[in-house]
């Protein structure tokens, strides 16, 4: 069911090289969506419409240079290698990656006021070597009009950046050593279905035999005339559309207990249709069925009494709870394997062989062990307690490891994991004063990384794997871009950042994405935890451990049942911020998938499929369409999404 991958399949240094070159273009062009203009943000989703359109534009010119200097077109595998390394360049530079962090080191400094007090309260607890908090070097920052590139704007900004930047690089080689590991057991042994790579394997082996599909053609027309109506009538109301949007909620229940389910949004965009086409049926059905099944728990906590407890039925905990029993799945699903990967690192006899692998089993299992022993030293060197820091590491790479489970099973078209992070979900189990003010104050501090899970960066490099499935010298070859391209997207987003902001100015209304909000959100927490201290939420524990036993349970269903209709990993999903915006388009997606499967069978799901691919091309084309006028015409435009 996947596209035949074309004859060439090296990864050439002139595809790496491309990739490279157009990671800081990529970047900048991101910041201009997610930051400035916020519309249509990229980085909410899990396909990203801008490493879509390049691989688009990539392809088309590709096919022209064919027809001019053959031997200068790239093959399939090079378009595949440059869309990976943009896709991984723009999770690192998103709004739950990089965008977040220049607000983290700033924001307590410049917001401080003799009402709020917080340099009384936690500023003696923020390290200078990761922060810039001098308010003379900061106006120009936060009010703009000014630039980057004088000497007393860039000085305060290098040794923090730096600090900063060797973070997130050892953090990013960990995660990569990690799917190293991981690779060869949801790739060639479980077979995961990975939908997200769908729509890059099939355009880019052969572009002009993608584009000469009419069905493809047909989907690709309705969603942008969808999004072209919908954006000319932004402009000129007169112009005629359909809105399919989602952030539209409707109050459907305004009677009590009924009312608990709060607005509903009924948005279908066309690309939710189409990436919902592309996931296994149970998949599907796990998706929406759950998410009624959270506004049904909703109603029940009202109609019972416990409605005056808002934290009631703790949907936040019971996603973090769900991520920790996918966690624990992989390791307890894969025990054998991971069994053989301890054999072969220590050089035991083992069933596996690393010769096609990106690096040696030991390699990479040394790679982990030693990355995250390295961000442990570093958090404890800015403040942290042993014991806390390796817990939130700790808890930190057991969900990077369950959302890149979620991409490779499941593929939803959003995740995230909403006010429970690490840091948060050990505050309210524990108990803020148990943890003392310099673990809560670097929480808060490091929140950037770990706040919602919306665009991480350890599914892209994996997904990287799958697309362009490298042996060898290849393989290693591919790791080295996914490193260089890491390290590339790092810089290139704290430089794009600093730029727009000296420019625009951080605090003002010309900047509509979230880096104040961001601010107020991780110190306005921290300033409850610190003043107003709390007892350890037992509920909040009984509601974690619940939710991993119930993923666990769900497991067993699937494994001990065929029947079995609801998989764990849709579970995941039900109570955070994105499903709510989705869920009506993913139910229709099973619904046109259950029918079209039942009375046409795989051949006439096969003749669909192009249609859905042109659902998710036309709409994310004319979504980048609309962000580049924006951009060019310093104007505001149409969101497709939002």
């Amino acid at each position: 069911m996947v596209a035949e991958r074309p004859k060439r399949r090296t990864v050439t240094w002139r595809a790496i090289l491309l990739g490279l070159l157009l990671i800081p273009i990529n970047v900048y062009w991101l910041i201009q969506i997610d930051v400035v203009r916020h519309t249509g943000v990229v980085t909410k989703m899990s396909m990203f419409y801008n490493a879509v359109c390049w691989l688009f534009g990539l392809g088309i010119l590709n096919l022209l240079m064919r027809a001019v200097r053959p031997r200068w077109a790239l093959t399939g595998t090079e378009l595949l290698v440059v869309y990976a390394l943009l896709n991984l360049a723009t999770a690192v530079g998103g709004i739950d990656m990089l965008q977040a962090l220049v607000p983290s080191m700033t924001h307590p400094f410049w917001f401080a006021t003799d009402s709020n007090r917080w340099a009384e309260t936690f500023h003696r607890y923020l390290p200078s070597w990761l922060t810039v908090r001098d308010k003379e070097i900061l106006t120009a920052l936060y009010e703009g009009h000014s630039t980057l590139y004088t000497w007393p704007h860039l000085r305060p900004w290098l040794g923090p950046a730096l600090a900063w930047l060797g973070f997130t690089l050892v953090l990013l080689w960990a995660m990569l050593c990690l799917n190293v590991l991981l690779r060869r057991r949801w790739q060639e042994e479980e077979r995961l279905t990975y939908p997200l790579v769908r729509l890059p394997l099939e355009f880019a082996p052969d572009p002009a035999r993608f584009l000469r599909q009419r069905a493809l053609w047909l989907g690709l027309g309705l969603a942008a005339t969808i999004d072209l109506l919908g954006g000319l009538n932004y402009w000129y109301p007169w112009v005629p559309h359909v809105d399919l949007r989602a952030y539209r909620g409707v109050q459907v229940f305004t009677d009590p207990p009924w009312n608990a389910v709060g607005k509903l949004e009924f948005g279908t965009p066309p690309f939710v249709v189409g990436i919902g086409y592309l996931l296994p049926l149970p998949m599907l059905l796990s998706c929406w069925f759950f998410f009624i099944l959270t506004k049904v728990e909703l109603v029940l906590t009202a109609a019972i009494g416990y409605g005056e407890d808002p934290r009631l039925p703790y949907l936040n905990e019971q996603c973090f709870g769900a991520y920790l029993g996918i966690a624990l799945l992989v390791f307890w699903n894969g025990r054998t394997y991971w069994r053989e990967v301890w054999d072969k690192a220590w050089g035991r006899p083992s069933r596996l062989g690393e010769q096609d692998e990106a690096l040696s089993y030991r390699a990479g299992l040394s790679g982990v062990l030693v990355g995250f022993g390295l961000l442990v030293l570093f958090l404890w060197q800015a403040g942290m307690s042993l014991g806390f820091a390796g817990s939130f590491l700790g808890l930190v790479l057991l969900l990077s490891l369950a959302l890149t489970r979620l991409r490779a099973e499941l593929g939803p078209p959003v995740h995230d994991l909403p006010y429970a992070s690490p840091g948060q979900a050990l505050a309210l189990v524990l108990g803020p004063s148990e943890l003392g003010p310099r673990n809560l104050t670097l929480t808060a501090l490091t929140l950037w990384f770990n706040r919602g899970y919306r665009c991480h960066p350890m599914p892209a490099q994996l997904e990287a794997f799958k697309m362009i499935a490298p042996r060898g010298r290849e393989a290693r070859r591919l790791l080295m871009a996914l490193t260089l391209a890491g390290a590339l997207a790092a810089f290139s987003t704290f430089w794009a950042l600093l730029h727009v902001f000296y420019v625009e100015g951080q605090a003002t209304a010309k900047i509509r994405g979230e880096p104040v909000h961001y601010g107020n959100y991780a110190y306005n927490q921290l300033q409850t935890w610190l003043q107003v201290p709390l007892e350890p939420d037992a509920r909040a524990l009984l509601f974690i451990l619940a939710a991993t036993v119930f993923t666990l349970l769900l497991n067993w269903g699937r494994r001990r049942y065929t029947w079995w209709p609801l998989p764990p990993v849709g579970y995941v999903l039900q109570g955070g911020w994105m499903m709510r915006h989705i869920w009506f388009g993913l139910f229709w997606a099973w619904v046109i998938k259950t029918l079209l499967l039942r009375y046409g069978g795989l051949r006439l799901y096969r003749t669909a499929l192009p249609f859905f691919l042109g659902l998710i091309l036309g709409e994310f084309l004319v979504a980048g369409l609309w962000s580049l006028i924006g951009w060019a015409l310093d104007i505001p435009t149409w969101s497709f999404w939002s």
